[in-house]
């Protein structure tokens, strides 16, 4: 549904696809992660895609984040919306 976030979603290809927006994330949050693992994500439609996911960033640390990835005819690189760390595993997206 266009407008509306859609399920939590674990699959390869999307994970894949967030995790190589590392650099953008990194510059948003004004630092390096050694670790960066996309636990799981959900999108939206909006003009382009908002990709809101939950990443691992350290032992025990998790960060919330959402990647605006515009339109391709746009030929724009995606963006780092939001960061925002100091997330438990258990925390839900959005909170």
């Amino acid at each position: 549904m266009m407008g509306a976030y859609g399920e939590l979603k674990t699959d390869a290809e999307g994970l894949a696809k967030v995790a190589g927006w590392k650099s953008h994330v990194e510059a948003t949050a004004g630092t390096t992660f050694d670790t960066f693992e996309v636990i799981h994500y959900k999108t939206q439609i909006v003009a382009g895609t908002n990709w809101e996911a939950k990443v691992k960033i350290g032992d025990d640390e998790y960060a919330h984040v959402v990647i605006y990835e515009k339109l391709p005819h746009t030929g724009e690189e995606p963006s780092c919306s939001s960061f925002n760390g100091g997330k438990t595993l258990d925390d839900p997206l959005g909170s």
